[in-house]
């Protein structure tokens, strides 16, 4: 509690200070976007660390008051205590630091792809080559054979019927008792949960574009041409048989001269076109996640009663049955017994022809793979470095303070 007190009052000094010292500007060095961000980013480390900020130097630039007290219960405050405590306005100065941020750049470096090339691979087909062979026919003949007939003769058996005879059994009932079991119950408790939104960032992509330039292209013209033919030829009888033969003849014979004719073919030139890249930022969101808590539900075990059952017990009892009895009388029968016979039937032989086949044999292709390198990248940071005043003040707000301007706890 004292802790906090001190700090509650070393605010209101400040504040106070603020408002009734003569104006001090504090220099600060001039700097980006990013130094601004930087400095209220300390701004607000000072007031998480609990530090002094610079009260006079946000008053005079135009920062927003965002110390420590900015509600009216502190104003009022401050206004009661403001002839009462005096303190010392924090000073400083902004210095630039050189640091060096890590980064990766994309490069490429050689590698081996494997790939397949054709080859032949000698290899022997089978075919089937017709030839004959010896078989066996199956021919029927007549055959006589001796058999026995059966002849049933009734006769009487002894034979077991069932009959039921009464009797008791033991059995054991089910009964159900209400007994209290421990269960889990799925509650939502609030948690925190880091997320990554996403930004676009406009950067230039890399393109290939179309583009036709001149080109010849050498092709072959087919032409008529007369060629002589030295000798004579035959050209047969007429139907009067005269003879007829023709002398130094001419025949068209085609040829291919070469030619060339201009064409355009397409090519492909590199640019650069404006793209976006996505980017994350991080975030955290509040969400719900499942927790189980103990819990007691009613629930039922079932155990087993003894008792007694009437049932019907089995038993066998002799008694004479009418049956009949399988005897065998002799018989002849007419039979056909089946005998082989030489016969030459086709069949087929296999034999193997020699083939080429094509097939694929591997092989290894140099490519270019993409890999990552990291380098580091020179930054300019700014730091605040503070300068305090040594002034002798009141004994209890000299103790509360330290020498180098920070509370003690």
């Amino acid at each position: 509690m004292q802790v906090f007190l001190a700090l509650f009052v070393n605010v209101t000094l400040v504040w106070s200070k603020a408002v009734d010292l003569p104006q001090k500007q504090v220099s600060f060095p001039a700097d980006d976007g990013s130094s601004n961000k930087r400095e209220k980013k300390s701004l607000s480390n000072y007031e998480q660390t609990g530090l002094q900020q610079p009260a006079v130097a946000q008053s005079r630039i135009g920062v927003p008051d965002i110390s420590y007290g900015g509600d009216e219960h502190h104003d009022h405050h401050d206004i009661h205590d403001h002839h009462e405590h005096h303190h010392e306005k924090l000073k400083g100065y902004w210095k630039k630091k050189l640091i060096w941020k890590p980064d990766w750049v994309k490069t490429w470096k050689p590698g081996k792809k494997q790939i397949w090339k054709p080859s032949w691979k000698k290899i022997y087909k089978p075919i089937w080559v017709p030839t004959k062979k010896q078989g066996w026919k199956e021919v029927h003949v007549p055959v006589w054979k001796k058999i026995y007939k059966p002849i049933w003769v009734p006769i009487s058996v002894p034979a077991w019927k069932e009959v039921q005879v009464p009797d008791w059994k033991k059995i054991y009932k089910p009964v159900w008792v209400s007994i209290d079991v421990p269960a889990w119950k799925d509650v939502q408790v609030p948690d925190w949960k880091k997320i990554y939104k996403p930004v676009w960032k406009q950067i230039e992509v890399p393109a290939w574009k179309e583009e036709h330039v001149p080109d010849w292209h050498k092709i072959h013209v087919p032409e008529l041409v007369k060629a002589y033919v030295p000798g004579s030829k035959h050209l047969g009888k007429d139907y009067h048989g005269w003879e007829y033969e023709a002398h130094d003849l001419w025949k068209k014979k085609v040829v291919w001269k070469v030619h060339w004719k201009k064409v355009w073919k397409t090519v492909k030139k590199q640019i650069w076109v404006p793209s976006k890249k996505l980017e994350w930022k991080e975030d955290w969101v509040q969400i719900w996640k499942p927790a189980k808590k103990q819990i007691w539900v009613k629930d039922k075990k079932l155990e087993w009663k003894e008792d007694w059952k009437q049932v019907w017990r089995t038993e066998k009892k002799q008694i004479w049955v009418q049956d009949k009895k399988l005897e065998w009388k002799e018989d002849w029968k007419q039979e056909w017994k089946t005998e082989k016979q030489e016969i030459w039937i086709p069949d087929k032989k296999l034999e193997w022809k020699e083939d080429w086949k094509q097939i694929w044999i591997p092989d290894w292709k140099e490519i270019w793979l993409p890999a990552w390198k990291k380098i580091w990248k020179p930054v300019w940071i700014s730091e605040w470095f503070p300068i305090e005043e040594h002034h002798h003040h009141h004994e209890e707000h000299h103790d509360s303070h330290d020498h180098d301007g920070y509370k003690k706890k």
